[in-house]
Parts: structure tokens; sequence; C-alpha cells
């Protein structure tokens, strides 16, 4: 059998002993947050749902690559999706882990969020990472032609830079490793598929278009976000954006 495909197996992740059982110290639950510009995002506020109905939501999903640029998408929007796929609901104290609206391997949350904001009301074009204890983005740099480079980045997937906002999701190893081991990759990339879930549904929830992307330059869209690729690794990408009527 092919080891690549061992990652799929219950037995995975047996070569190194995770950090909590050699004795480390656990991992702080989030990343610093570094210098820069700070931007407050509207309070998470139900009144934005436009469809209430789960069973509608859950049948109409689908992936939507045709997003009407001449429609922005607003702040009050864009915090429903932050806070529905990366909000955090709770701190739980006594084991130093958050509680999320997804769920996580023993609450360890190892993913990051970075958005990359092409068209919404109230925000430049450029790169953002969202903080979510605040429910706040930092501006990380603006670039009138973000666009042009998350889709080079995507390997030339034109409509990414059509969306109002992609999201790439990052991992950080350490906070999955220490609990897990080597078996911390693999629910890395489970908790991954979770996020992007529930970016479909809230998406639906509020009319808007949703797409997941996995093709892409390593590479390139770790440089884009400023990342190492190795402490930090992009995994996983979705867009967002007001659906194009045909």
């Amino acid at each position: 059998m092919d080891e690549n495909r061992f990652i799929l197996k219950s037995g995975f992740g047996k070569k190194f002993d995770s950090g909590q059982k050699r004795g480390l110290k656990q991992p702080d639950y989030l990343k610093n947050i570094e210098e820069g510009k700070i931007i407050d995002l509207p309070d998470l506020d139900e009144s934005v749902i436009k469809n209430r109905d789960i069973f509608s939501c859950l049948i109409n999903r689908k992936t939507n690559r045709l997003f009407d640029e001449n429609i922005a998408m607003n702040l009050d929007e864009l915090s429903f999706i932050l806070n529905m796929t990366q909000g955090v609901k709770s701190i739980r104290r006594d084991n130093n882990t958050l509680k999320r609206y997804v769920p996580s391997a023993s609450g360890r949350h190892a993913l990051e969020s970075y958005i990359v904001v092409s068209n919404v009301k109230g925000l430049s074009r450029g790169l953002y990472r969202y903080l979510p204890l605040e429910n706040r983005l930092l501006e990380i740099y603006l670039d009138e032609n973000i666009g042009s480079k998350i889709n080079d980045a995507l390997n030339g997937q034109i409509f990414s830079s059509r969306a109002s906002i992609v999201i790439i999701w990052t991992s950080v190893p350490e906070r999955m490793e220490w609990r897990f081991g080597q078996l911390g990759e693999k629910l890395i990339l489970i908790d991954s598929g979770h996020v992007c879930q529930n970016l479909y549904l809230a998406a639906e929830a509020l009319e808007l278009g949703a797409c997941s992307v996995a093709d892409y330059s390593q590479d390139k869209l770790d440089k884009l976000l400023c990342i190492d690729g190795q402490n930090e690794i992009s995994i996983y990408i979705g867009l967002c954006g007001k659906k194009k009527l045909l």
C-alpha cells in the first residue's frame, strides 16, 4: 500500500509521542496579535440571516463559482461568516481550550483564519487576520492587486479573484500535536472540513455563494500570508460573495 494512504487509517500517527505525554508546556490556543491596525467587526447579529430554515440550507447547499463583483459584502455579513466558521463561544479555563461553533478534537482548534478582502463595504483591499476572541480583524497589509495575487496562488482559478472574500485557513500543528502526537496532522485535516461546511451553511443562510478550494501553490500561498510554512501552514481555502444571477 502507498505510504501516503496511511494518514487515512486509524493506526496512523504512532511515530512520536504527544507533547503532553512528554511533559511539554501546552501551546497557546491562539496566535499572538502582531502590531497593526485593528478593525472592530459588528457583533454577531441574527437579523442578518435571510434563510432560517436549516432544512432548506442543507438541501440548497452547493458550490458557487459565479460571484457578482458589482455587489459588495457588508461587515455584518462578514462578521457572521467569520463567527460561524471560527468564532469563539467560550474559554474552558480548566484545560486551556476554546469552545467554538465548530467541533475540534479535544477542543484543540489548531486553525487560524486569514481573509483576502476584494469587495467588502468599509474595508480596503488587502489581507487581514481574524481575531476570534475580540471579533476583530488585524490588518496585515493593503494591496489593490490582491485579487490577481490570490488568483496566482490558487493556480489560475480566476473565479477566486471575483469573490468578495477568500478565507485561507492555516494550521498551527503544535496545538494538535501536543495532545495527539503525529495523529494531530490527520485531525487537523478533519477539523478543516468541519469549518468549511459551516462556511457553506452560513453562506446559504445569508443567501451568499460559497466555494471551497484545495488546489493551490503551497509556497505562493504561504508567502502571500507571510507565514513560514513549517510552524504555520496554509491548508484549505473558502470563497464567499454575492451570487451572480444568470
